[in-house]
């Protein structure tokens, strides 16, 4: 049986990101695999037993923004990006500069994933969600390597397994959802317009038609956070 806070915060995370997800399990022997489909809230909510009982026998389960197999970095992006591993003034610091996540997640104490949407509505291609999720990372001293436009998450409500995160009774912390604000859109000024491999238009987001896609690497688990 899942704990109705277990449901609670993963379904308040889910629509709080307002964006198809695909859902990824890795057990301690490090295989993992993805769903690999678009997940709604209701489909999600679906699944949380099976990700329940996978996190028991422990599992790490994971979250990242649903893209069909074959996108690249010309193909839209669903406009939200993940910034790994921060602290909490790093946090603080992007508050303040009017940078407020659609979620923010405490993977681990004291250790945070935000969730940014670059894009009110589906706007942006990969390349430039890609771009953007770099330049947070290397301006709030994030994770550079976990950008991937479909960069995968810790999702909340579940305990995060990292031997080193194993308390003195031989339990794990919960990765606990902080906030959510579905209406938090990332400033256009702080949006990645222009990248080495795509041909932004001056202050547009629309990728020049005649550029060539450059293929996207699909997006690896980290088990940094």
């Amino acid at each position: 049986m899942v704990h109705p806070a277990t449901r609670r915060a993963v379904l308040t995370f889910v629509r709080g990101l307002a964006i198809p997800v695909d859902l990824g399990i890795v057990h301690p022997a490090g295989r993992a695999f993805w769903l690999g489909q678009p997940h709604s809230p209701g489909d999600v909510d679906i699944a949380v037993a099976r990700l329940a009982a996978e996190n028991s026998r422990g599992a790490h389960i994971f979250v990242r923004p649903f893209l069909a197999p074959g996108w690249t970095d010309l193909t839209e992006h669903p406009g939200i990006v993940l910034v790994d591993d921060l602290s909490a003034d790093a946090v603080a610091a992007m508050r303040r500069d009017g940078i407020v996540p659609a979620a923010l997640v405490e993977t681990s104490p004291q250790n945070f994933q935000a969730w940014v949407r670059i894009a009110a509505y589906d706007v942006a291609p990969c390349g430039i969600a890609r771009a953007t999720a770099r330049d947070l990372a290397v301006r709030y001293g994030a994770d550079p390597r976990a950008v991937a436009a479909a960069q995968p998450g810790r999702m909340p409500g579940f305990t995060n397994r990292k031997e080193k995160h194993r308390k003195e009774n031989g339990t794990f912390p919960f990765c606990r959802l902080v906030s959510v604000d579905p209406s938090a859109v990332l400033p256009s000024s702080k949006v990645a317009w222009k990248t080495d491999s795509i041909a932004a238009q001056a202050g547009g987001p629309r990728a020049a038609s005649r550029q060539t896609p450059r293929p996207a690497a699909d997006s690896s688990i980290s088990l940094n956070s």
